[in-house]
């Protein structure tokens, strides 16, 4: 990712942290899918098999 792009979206990110919910995943999944169908991405990715929820606990 070129670092303007990363830096963009750093500074418009939450600055809070909490844990990772289901509604989350399911969000970056949507986005995910929407990359790939758009040939941003070049594999399909699963995002609930790279997130990892018991890291931290409510």
């Amino acid at each position: 990712m070129p670092l303007n792009t990363s830096k963009s979206i750093t500074q418009r990110s939450a600055r809070e942290l909490r844990p990772v919910s289901d509604n989350d995943i399911r969000a970056l999944q949507t986005v995910a899918d929407r990359s790939y169908k758009d040939q941003i991405l070049p594999a399909q990715i699963e995002v609930r098999s790279i997130t990892d929820q018991s890291i931290w606990t409510k």
